[in-house]
């Protein structure tokens, strides 16, 4: 192929996505209502997209969440939210127990996440107190990682 058959294809594609902008804003995706029970209450929202994962991750949390608060400190929350080492050494946390500490803090989180939260009221669907939220919204990568154990730190510097 020439350069040019690269350029007129490139200009088709441009062309195609102009036509799904002005279709899809024409023709905007359903609201569904999710339905999901947090801590014995029933709660509901309405978003344009959400996996059935979202909705388990998000149930997941609010579990995760009254382990954490039999003992409320940073040491905890890794521990209830660590996910398994990956293979090159990192430590991960839950998706949702990130999101959570993130929107807290004003952070930027995914904008369905973002919908969905404000929509259930996450801190009291979560039956968080002040000084719970207060917490949570200290819990930086920063803190987590000089909590980490010396050996742990070494080992992911050699990977």
């Amino acid at each position: 192929m020439t350069r040019k058959d690269f350029s007129e294809i490139e200009l088709e594609r441009k062309k195609q996505a102009k036509k799904m902008r002005e279709w899809r804003a024409k023709n905007p995706r359903p609201y569904s209502k999710i339905e999901l029970t947090l801590n014995g209450k029933k709660l509901s929202a309405q978003l344009s997209q959400l996996k059935q994962s979202s909705i388990d991750s998000l149930v997941e949390l609010a579990k995760g969440i009254n382990k954490w608060k039999k003992d409320s400190n940073s040491k905890n929350w890794v521990k209830v939210f660590r996910m398994p080492q990956t293979d090159s050494g990192n430590i991960k946390q839950t998706t949702y127990s990130k999101y959570l500490r993130d929107f807290l803090q004003g952070n930027k989180v995914p904008k369905t996440t973002k919908v969905l939260f404000n929509q259930l009221k996450i801190k009291k669907a979560l039956n968080l107190r002040a000084k719970e939220t207060s917490q949570i919204e200290s819990y930086t990568a920063k803190l987590f990682a000089s909590e980490r154990p010396a050996e742990a730190t070494e080992a992911t510097r050699k990977n």
